[in-house]
């Protein structure tokens, strides 16, 4: 079987790091796609931060900030069918953060 190394902890693994073994060896998974394995807030089906990074590994990265925004945005995900942004202030969008 083949194991990826999953150096984050999140339990997605890195596509380029596989190891192939019965069991599993320690610091791996199963699951690859991890497009980040040094960042755990950044793996496939995570919450998409509109920060200037690809957070769930889609090969899209979103701004942050607009010049015309008086708040942080996240887009968040709505089952597996749509999206919305919500606007927070900087206090929220920290509570937030905190939460990943």
């Amino acid at each position: 079987m083949i194991w990826y190394q999953d150096a984050d902890g999140d339990g997605f693994g890195d596509p380029e790091a596989e190891v192939e073994a019965c069991e599993p060896p320690e610091g791996t998974v199963a699951e690859a796609g991890d497009c980040d394995d040094d960042d755990p807030a950044v793996f496939p089906d995570a919450l998409e931060l509109l920060n200037g990074m690809d957070d769930d590994c889609d090969g899209a990265v979103d701004l942050i900030y607009g010049a015309e925004a008086d708040g942080w945005f996240a887009k968040v995900k709505i089952a597996d069918t749509s999206a919305y942004e919500a606007l927070m202030d900087r206090a929220a969008y920290d509570a937030f953060l905190e939460t990943l």
